[in-house]
């Protein structure tokens, strides 16, 4: 059924004069210097003059690292007058940018850094990249998880946890071979990332060389498991914000039954298959584990209506998928008894018991002692063990010079990290290299699961409502600085521990919609169910009512979210009201400063200058629960509102993709972005020339500081809705909306 907002206003076309909330913004001519300014430049590059030069340089420290290879010209340190530091390696303290040829160069004439360096580009990287002239170094901090410390702190100690990051940068330099390709055609490529650290026992000859650890090698090893067990009962013994799970909980409706514990970390007869079953807690308590994995299908072993008794008396082990069998493993030599798997423990031929199930998400993963994810895994065919490439195994490099010192550090490629925003490893290593990190459902349950163990392609890593921690880096705490939505659960936690009103919670939710809706659903009619235990969680701490993603207390600054691909089209079938962000498949962005920001730090306007105001709102539930399908929905708000026409900018009036469209009102143009590709052909088409309107819906707050003073006035934003008019039942005259932003001279939005 389609959704109706009924909009009420004195009258729909309001003067300038009378709306002082509304910006306005005249087009401003481009700068047409910089045009040509980067013509002049880029041109240069093309002269035949200046490419032969550099062809000639390149050449010239090809030979000179030659000749002091073989003894015919003397190496020398070029030292930093101030700091005394080399000028090509800074000392592996201050950051540089050189090529490999230099970096050898400063190795023979004796530079310790420079010798480290070499030598760990060359143990790990092939030998036609090492001795590439093309090959270029650099200092990252930020390489992986190398140096997060030293950067937090501003100190620098070899006893302090922090590799020392360095990039490897083949170059399009000009040589023989290319003297006539195009410069745009030469691009840079990093082509590898080293971490170089030290370790407790020995740490490093640097004090800028941290600390890290060397890796098992294989998560189904025994000293895998021994670091899984010791960062399970370091949370349980220190975590207060993780100590829900540590008593027996009252178990999901079913869980699956792995047979009782030998008190060696075995089931005594695993191949015998007869200890394996599900089973029906009625309410009792106990621990238990979660696994939460992508199914990446049709998976043939599930629990149906058919199956049912049948899988009460055992489910036979050769009948389970290998990740499967890698969970329950680590269940048995945890000592649990048992374990919860989705596709086992819920009637997947029964909506009733899917629904009822779905609706106690929450609690499930609240409850479990640990959630196991198969983090590196695209199905559960595939064990969610690993054995990791040799180049993440470290190698000690060293350099003896000559006055009795041994200079070390140990070296590897740097290990590929989910909760780091570079998370390098390799060129481009991006979230999608963690496929289970990109599935919805997994979002819910990572941020729901107090203790989280991560299996992924390279080592384990452990992520809990204090810290997270991995085998190469151990424990860190200051990854809640991240972009990435993997650092919102434990701030999303403490957010709720800490909060002491309900206001204190609104930018939490808007920050977690924007992080959820990164991830992808198979179905998208699942958008609202897979959030649902996320919002009875919050429900904990705010008592207002909950509309289909948006909240009544905080409805107008929840309204104003904006679609970021707004190229993406809407669902084919009806998923929720157009006001809310599940209505897109789009992701989503807030920028209003009441979702990065606390309260403490915003001067909320004057109550005169919030005009719009929520006369009713409600939605109808598929269900009996609210959090989730939702079958229609009403809004209805008083505030000003204006008239404009759909336009968008060029001289062609056919609107596509890639363009930039406006409201004119008057003579004024308010820049809008679109929710999905309303120039589409079909039910949501709005041609361009239509009508629409702009309904204010809140201002921005003024920035104060720590002792509670407002800042000095700066420009606001000013948020509002883009309307269409549409008719629904009996001539009722409503509006389907979209979110839009407007930016005038002095970035004020709408």
């Amino acid at each position: 059924m389609g959704l109706t907002l009924q909009v009420d206003t004195d009258d729909k076309n309001v003067s300038r004069e009378e709306n002082d909330w509304l910006q306005y913004q005249e087009q401003a001519d481009s700068d047409s210097d910089s045009d040509s300014d980067d013509d002049f430049f880029d041109s240069k590059s093309n002269n035949p003059f200046i490419r032969a030069s550099t062809v000639a340089l390149n050449l010239t420290k090809k030979c000179d690292t030659f000749f002091a290879k073989v003894g015919m010209r003397k190496a020398e340190i070029h030292r930093h007058p101030r700091t005394g530091n080399c000028m090509t390696c800074g000392g592996m303290d201050e950051g540089f940018f050189s090529p490999i040829t230099d970096i050898e160069k400063g190795a023979i004439a004796g530079c310790p850094s420079c010798n480290i360096i070499n030598a760990g580009v060359r143990a790990c990287l092939p030998r036609h990249i090492a001795n590439s002239s093309k090959v270029s170094v650099m200092e990252n901090w930020n390489s992986g998880c190398a140096g997060r410390q030293f950067i937090r702190t501003n100190r620098r100690s070899a006893t302090m946890t922090g590799a020392y990051g360095v990039i490897v940068v083949r170059s399009g330099h000009l040589d023989l071979g290319n003297i006539f390709v195009p410069s745009t055609e030469l691009r840079d490529e990093v082509v590898a990332e080293l971490n170089f650290f030290g370790t407790e026992e020995e740490p490093a000859s640097w004090d800028s060389v941290g600390l890290a650890y060397h890796i098992s090698g294989d998560t189904s090893s025994e000293a895998a498991f021994q670091w899984f067990q010791t960062r399970l009962g370091h949370c349980i013994s220190h975590h207060s914000l993780c100590r829900v799970a540590d008593n027996d909980s009252r178990m999901p409706t079913r869980v699956l039954d792995l047979g009782p514990f030998d008190g060696h970390g075995e089931c005594p007869q695993e191949t015998t298959d007869s200890d394996i079953r599900l089973h029906e807690t009625q309410g009792t308590c106990d621990r238990y584990i979660c696994l939460s994995y992508c199914w990446g299908g049709t998976i043939d072993i599930r629990l149906t209506k058919h199956r049912y008794q049948s899988y009460m008396h055992r489910i036979t082990w050769s009948s389970l998928p290998e990740g499967y069998r890698d969970a329950i493993r680590l269940t048995r030599k945890l000592g649990i008894r048992y374990i919860w798997i989705d596709s086992l423990c819920i009637v997947q031929d029964d909506k009733d018991d899917w629904r009822a199930e779905a609706a106690h998400m929450a609690s499930v993963f609240q409850g479990a002692h640990v959630t196991i994810l198969g983090t590196k895994s695209s199905n559960p065919h595939q064990s969610y063990f690993t054995r990791s490439e040799s180049k993440y195994k470290a190698k000690r490099v060293e350099h003896h010079d000559g006055k009795g010192k041994t200079w070390h550090a140990n070296v590897r490629r740097t290990v590929p990290h989910f909760f780091s925003s570079d998370a390098s490893g390799e060129p481009n290593y991006s979230l999608g290299d963690f496929p289970l990190l990109n599935r919805g459902w997994v979002f819910q349950e990572r941020l729901l699961s107090p203790r989280i163990l991560h299996l992924g392609d390279v080592e384990m890593a452990w992520e809990c409502n204090e810290v997270c921690a991995c085998e190469c880096m151990g424990e860190t705490t200051i990854y809640d600085t991240e972009p990435r939505w993997a650092h919102t659960k434990g701030a999303h936690v403490r957010n709720l521990s800490s909060a002491t009103k309900a206001k204190d919670l609104y930018p939490d939710w808007r920050s977690t919609v924007e992080n959820y809706k990164r991830t992808r659903l198979t179905y998208q009619s699942d958008i609202l169910p897979v959030i649902a235990g996320v919002v009875k969680d919050m429900q904990r701490y705010r008592k207002d009512k909950y509309l289909a993603g948006v909240w009544e207390d905080s409805l107008l600054d929840d309204l104003a979210w904006q679609a970021t691909q707004s190229v993406l089209p809407r669902p084919d079938a009806w998923t929720a009201p157009t006001w809310s962000w599940a209505s897109v498949t789009s992701r989503i962005h807030y920028s209003n400063l009441r979702t990065i920001l606390a309260p403490k730090f915003m001067e909320e306007a004057d109550s005169e200058l919030q005009r719009t105001v929520v006369i009713e709102a409600s939605t109808k539930s598929a269900g009996a629960d609210p959090t989730m399908e939702v079958i229609s929905g009403h809004i209805v708000l008083f505030g000003p509102m204006i008239t404009a026409r759909l336009e968008c900018e060029g001289e062609s009036k056919v609107a596509a993709p890639q363009r930039t469209y406006f409201a004119l009102h008057g003579s004024t143009l308010f820049e809008i972005a679109p929710d999905y590709n309303f120039w589409a052909p079909g039910k949501g088409c709005v041609p361009l020339g239509s009508t629409i309107y702009l309904l204010h819906l809140c201002r921005e707050p003024e920035l104060r500081n720590k002792n509670g003073i407002g800042h000095k006035k700066m420009p606001t934003k000013v948020f509002s809705l883009v309307l269409r008019q549409v008719y629904g039942d009996g001539d009722t005259l409503a509006v389907s909306s979209s979110c839009k932003k407007d930016k005038t001279k002095e970035d004020h939005s709408s």
